[in-house]
């Protein structure tokens, strides 16, 4: 986990920030699981940044597809039944985000 991250998160709480969490309106196990568990609360906080970030820099006729995306892998996400199944399946969103904005900046 990036520990900057979280030193940021952090002291966006200490100051009185509203940070927004994946842990509002808890729907089934998987959430349960993610918010029972600070590191993959985090990492999925960082996600759903990336996630906007991505939306942010797309062009208007590829936001509906990206969405549709991100919907079918916390389907996906949501088959998981232990912590690093979890874990893998945001790592690997990341990475594919991260590749994402990286050929959209060139």
């Amino acid at each position: 986990m990036n520990t900057l991250y979280k030193v940021v998160f952090v002291a966006l709480l200490t100051i009185g920030i509203t940070v927004a969490s994946p842990c509002r309106d808890l729907t089934n196990s998987v959430e349960k699981m993610i918010c029972s568990s600070a590191d993959l609360t985090l990492l999925q906080e960082k996600l759903d940044f990336t996630f906007n970030e991505v939306i942010k820099k797309s062009k208007i006729a590829q936001i509906e597809r990206l969405k549709r995306e991100h919907v079918k892998w916390r389907t996906k996400r949501n088959q998981c039944e232990t912590s690093d199944c979890i874990h893998n399946h945001i790592m690997n969103r990341m990475t594919a985000l991260d590749h994402y904005l990286k050929t959209r900046s060139k």
